[in-house]
């Protein structure tokens, strides 16, 4: 536009024409007035957008975008793009053409559908802003990126039978089913069927009759959830959806045991992608319903790789719905490890550290002789272990023979047949 006005006064100055002259600087005086317009207007442009930070899986949310014009001069046309996340959302580039009256806004609100599990990005916001003669336009960009979590999918009860209660450990109720060894009760006289370690000899002494250690019935009642997510942990044709589903039946095991009451925690050696700093830094929680909080506390260990993901720490067992809400965003986030931690190593140092009479929850593809090892070694101090094998091949039967053989409960779980078919 501009090198075209130069060209028109050239040739006005040349030809000497006073009705190109005038032409050329009524066409100025627009572009001039144009330019000053769309100064005021974008200097006084604000956007805003509100969204929810968290959803689970399956439902809907709705995102609200804002503008508001504080100028005194209208807008005459808004072009707004916004990008949105390819897993929620397709076509997943949202484009509306507006019009803005001076000291006023303009809403637009669409819908993702939470259909993918995952840690997603929302964002970023552009406009472009033209003046009413198509002369001038001018494109602002809203550098802020909005992060959306998706909690990964709770499985109905018919969708997953879980083994009895008490194969997770005890329940406070007036049927003490577990005491606590470390702290000693008092004796009283054996009983047939009493096991021998707990005849307390020097009362036995004294007494002249048998007497039996008495413990405190534990008034906790832990259970750890252990989360194979190493790829060669699975030997399932579709990997990726094995994983998913695995993830899944954690974070349904983790909702049922906190119903219960339980106390329950979450150890995993997948990986949990880092956000760019620079997209991390512009979340605003004044622009959230719920902020989500940094990971830095509770979900990973700090140890980062050049992929830029970092190795996942674990959750200690607790109860409420506040650690089901840490437990799941874990879940929300962690992805498959290609060199990750063996799953025998993670229940080696973390089982062991469980309390007499916790139990282990193993969520796994595939078994090996190293495993049953590891859960037998967990077995003989004190721990119950629930095994949930996912999408097991070769000879289930054996699998099973060996699992009694150590003293660990086998579950095992497939989505042909268990979920109907159903995906995760």
């Amino acid at each position: 536009m501009r090198i075209g006005t130069a060209l028109l006064l050239i040739l006005a100055a040349y030809y000497r024409s006073g009705p190109l002259f005038f032409a050329v600087g009524v066409a100025l005086l627009l572009l001039i007035g144009a330019h000053l317009w769309l100064r005021t207007v974008c200097g006084r442009l604000q956007a805003d957008r509100v969204l929810e930070a968290r959803v689970f899986f399956g439902e809907t949310t709705a995102i609200r975008l804002t503008f508001s014009n504080g100028s005194t001069l209208p807008i005459p046309w808004l072009e707004i793009h916004e990008s949105m996340p390819a897993a929620l959302a397709l076509p997943n580039v949202l484009s509306r053409v507006s019009r803005l009256p001076p000291r006023q806004h303009t809403t637009i609100t669409y819908t993702l559908n939470g259909r993918r599990r995952g840690f997603h990005m929302v964002g970023p916001l552009t406009a472009t802003v033209g003046d009413v003669f198509g002369l001038v336009r001018r494109e602002l960009r809203f550098a802020r990126r909005q992060h959306l979590l998706v909690y990964p999918r709770i499985l109905p009860t018919e969708e997953l039978e879980l083994p009895a209660l008490a194969m997770f450990g005890t329940v406070r109720s007036r049927r003490q089913l577990l005491g606590d060894p470390s702290r000693l009760a008092g004796t009283r006289q054996y009983t047939p069927g009493d096991p021998m370690h707990d005849i307390h000899w020097p009362a036995t002494a004294n007494t002249g009759t048998l007497q039996v250690k008495q413990y405190q019935p534990a008034t906790t009642h832990q259970s750890l959830i252990f989360l194979d997510l190493r790829r060669d942990g699975y030997d399932a044709v579709e990997v990726l959806g094995a994983a998913e589903f695995a993830i899944s039946v954690a974070a349904t095991l983790a909702a049922r045991l906190i119903e219960q009451r339980q106390e329950v925690g979450l150890a995993t050696n997948g990986l949990v992608p880092l956000p760019p700093e620079e997209e991390d830094a512009v979340i605003s929680p004044t622009e959230m319903t719920s902020p989500i909080p940094r990971l830095t506390a509770h979900g990973m260990d700090g140890e980062s790789d050049k992929s830029g993901s970092a190795s996942a720490a674990p959750i200690g067992p607790a109860r409420g719905r506040v650690q089901l809400m840490r437990v799941l965003e874990l879940l929300a986030r962690v992805e498959l490890s290609e060199h990750g931690r063996p799953l025998t190593s993670l229940l080696g140092e973390r089982g062991v550290a469980l309390p007499w009479g916790s139990t282990a929850i193993v969520v796994a593809g595939t078994t090996s002789d190293e495993l049953f090892l590891t859960l037998h070694k967990l077995r003989q101090v004190g721990l119950l272990v629930v095994l949930f094998l996912i999408e097991p091949t070769g000879d289930v039967a054996v699998v099973e023979g060996r699992a009694r053989a150590v003293g660990v409960t086998l579950k095992p779980v497939w989505r042909a047949t268990s979920l109907t078919g159903a995906r995760p």
